[in-house]
């Protein structure tokens, strides 16, 4: 995937904003600290930091698209939330 998140985006966002939304969501680590012990760097390689308001906007956004894509295929897209 490239900056640009396989979204059409006249004018919406300019190649600042989308080089800033791309690192966001590439090269991220992780390191877990357990009864004392550091475990080693691990990179992430799906998902973004829990509680980001960010990563929900990117969720909506990839979701709308892919809507587009399934339904362009003559197929329906199904939808669980377990939020409550």
């Amino acid at each position: 995937m490239e900056p640009g998140f396989g979204f059409d985006w006249p004018g919406l966002a300019t190649d600042s904003v989308l080089d800033w939304l791309w690192s966001f969501v590439t090269n991220r680590t992780q390191q877990i600290a357990y009864s004392g012990q550091l475990f080693s760097v691990q990179s992430v390689l799906f998902g973004f930091p829990q509680g980001c308001v960010l990563g929900q906007l990117l969720y909506v956004l990839y979701r709308a698209e892919l809507a587009l894509v399934v339904n362009h295929h003559g197929l329906s897209l199904q939808h669980a939330d377990d939020a409550q």
